[in-house]
């Protein structure tokens, strides 16, 4: 489940933290644990145009 979405869930983004090599998405709850943000676009037929992952500190 995301953590927030925004323009009809056009725009979705996740939560993550890191784990050795890898990045996990972490619950709500959780979130203050988790330094990093998935950003997820889609298009009006929900097709994936653009993504970013960000440092959030």
């Amino acid at each position: 489940m995301p953590s927030r979405s925004f323009e009809a869930e056009r725009i979705v983004t996740y939560r993550l933290r890191r784990d050795g090599d890898t990045f996990k998405a972490v619950p709500r709850y959780d979130e203050p644990q988790a330094p990093y943000e998935l950003v997820l676009v889609f298009d009006a037929r929900h097709i994936l145009v653009r993504h970013s992952l960000v440092r959030l500190w």
